[in-house]
């Protein structure tokens, strides 16, 4: 839960400062950039390591984490011209769509084998991500 609501607040930070209007000079573009890649491989992590009693409707919701993160992201990335999104960005779609695919019948346990291979390539391209705009 305190993690849920850490990556929550990082998210909202970032959201602010993309909202602010004041460019940013571009170390600091990069380190915002770089900010929300790890808050949204945060987020990521913590879809994935719900326990089994939790709902596929909590699954979901998690999901929705992940999406407003990735949306970060983007948004971020648009100020840092070495950040290379595009394969990030269709993983990010793929993990969506299987996400909306799994019915709420499923059990949280089928939903994670069933997004497993998605999640792997969401976060082998964030890791593409931070490499090609030299996160640290």
């Amino acid at each position: 839960m305190k993690r849920t609501i850490l990556v929550l607040s990082a998210i909202a930070l970032i959201a602010v400062l993309a909202g602010c209007g004041a460019s940013a000079s571009v170390p600091e573009a990069t380190a915002q950039f770089c900010q929300s890649v790890a808050a949204y491989q945060q987020s990521i992590q913590a879809m994935t390591t719900l326990d089994a009693n939790a709902t596929i409707g909590q699954f979901k919701d998690a999901q929705k984490k992940v999406d407003q993160a990735g949306q970060t992201v983007v948004t971020s990335a648009a100020a840092v011209k070495e950040a290379k999104i595009d394969d990030f960005q269709t993983a990010q779609q793929n993990l969506q769509k299987t996400v909306n695919s799994i019915p709420n019948s499923a059990t949280v346990k089928e939903a994670m084998v069933t997004v497993a291979p998605q999640v792997k390539s969401v976060n082998d391209a964030a890791g593409q991500v931070r490499t090609s705009a030299q996160c640290k």
